[in-house]
């Protein structure tokens, strides 16, 4: 869930919820916009994550696509990469004598 969605939800001003977060309102700004947004750094990223209880998460600070979120769209879904199948690992090279070193398969 984008910020904004989560504030307004809240029904908090970006004055609101800079004072939780400990910035500036021009901050919380700068975070929200559309255009050219900034992405906040680890600390505030961890604080919207606690004060949002998760509905606001790091990866919503980016334009990624919402890969199988919905079964009726496909468009969507298929913009997203195929996870290659790591269920069966090879041997780790140079880890011989080390039981339990496996990596994930290769792709193809």
């Amino acid at each position: 869930m984008k910020l904004a969605k989560w504030r307004n939800q809240e029904g908090m001003t970006q004055a609101d919820l800079a004072g939780e977060l400990g910035c500036s309102q021009s901050y919380v700004s700068q975070i929200e916009r559309a255009r050219d947004p900034i992405i906040p750094g680890p600390g505030i990223m961890c604080v919207i994550y606690v004060l949002t209880s998760g509905q606001v998460q790091p990866n919503d600070f980016y334009d990624l696509p919402q890969c199988g979120t919905t079964s009726d769209d496909d468009e969507q879904a298929s913009a997203c990469p195929s996870v290659p199948d790591v269920g069966a690992g090879v041997d780790v090279e140079g880890a011989e004598g080390r039981e339990g070193m496996r990596s994930p398969a290769k792709a193809a």
